[in-house]
């Protein structure tokens, strides 16, 4: 019949779910188990013509689990990014998923070390499988946000976090195109200047970061959200409030 068939099954105990499925009906599914002192993610492989789930363990440790997300490529292959607190301390880490093997990798990957600010890392990962991870870092050596490369190839992940672009930010995004081409945005909030919306495009043909663009100024920017396509194209909404009127919703393509 048409229309979308709605069906129940169990999942489990736990919190903040997470879903991701790809263009042939191949999906991942994960969720969050915590206590006072400890967290666990736990995760499943599924098909949309038969979602019994099978879940396993794929993360337990000390602190807690924030900003998990997932990304799935044609093949059903997928990965997970989140980030962990630990008594005032925060990394980023990432598992895999290979989907000709059905099987996770054996242990998590740390991407870089730890850091004495939250983190909320952003992935983007193209229909091929080619990812990339960005977070904001502040300390002596870099401040703006970093970027881990994924290699589906190798299915490895950069060796060290490498610069992005060298500005501070709030609610950055960023998208990847079926190149391996990405975009990022940002608000940044200088003292005593006007919000701006900025961005910056990544060359995967020479590793480089485009001269940052100015979007958008105003007295305050926020709810950036950003999406892409694999062709190369991008959309960005963001609201924005003057000091007077009710807030607007502004869009660029």
């Amino acid at each position: 019949s048409d229309g979308v068939a709605i069906a129940n099954f169990p999942v489990g105990p736990g919190g903040a779910p997470v879903v991701v499925i790809s263009d042939k009906g191949l999906g991942i599914t994960l969720w969050i188990e915590t206590d006072e002192s400890s967290s666990r993610i736990l995760g499943s492989p599924f098909t949309v013509t038969s979602p019994n789930l099978l879940p396993v363990t794929i993360y337990r440790g000390e602190g807690q689990v924030q900003h998990l997300q997932a990304a799935i490529d044609r093949r059903g292959s997928a990965l997970v990014v989140w980030c962990v607190e630990r008594s005032g301390s925060w990394e980023v880490m990432a598992q895999s998923y290979d989907a000709r093997k059905a099987a996770w990798d054996e242990t998590p990957v740390r991407l870089g070390g730890s850091q004495e600010h939250a983190l909320i890392p952003r992935l983007a990962m193209n229909w091929r499988g080619r990812a990339m991870v960005a977070w904001e870092v502040q300390d002596a050596s870099f401040e703006g946000f970093v970027v881990s490369h994924y290699w589906t190839s190798e299915r490895i992940w950069s060796d060290s976090p490498v610069p992005g672009v060298a500005q501070l930010g709030h609610e950055l995004e960023i998208t990847m195109d079926g190149h391996g081409d990405a975009l990022a945005v940002w608000v940044a909030r200088p003292h005593g200047q006007p919000v701006r919306l900025e961005s910056s495009r990544y060359r995967t043909a020479d590793s480089v970061w485009e001269e940052t663009q100015v979007l958008a100024t105003g007295p305050n920017l926020d709810h950036l959200r950003l999406r892409g396509t694999e062709d190369g194209h991008a959309w960005i909404l963001w609201r924005k409030q003057e000091s007077s009127g009710p807030p607007r919703i502004m869009g660029k393509q």
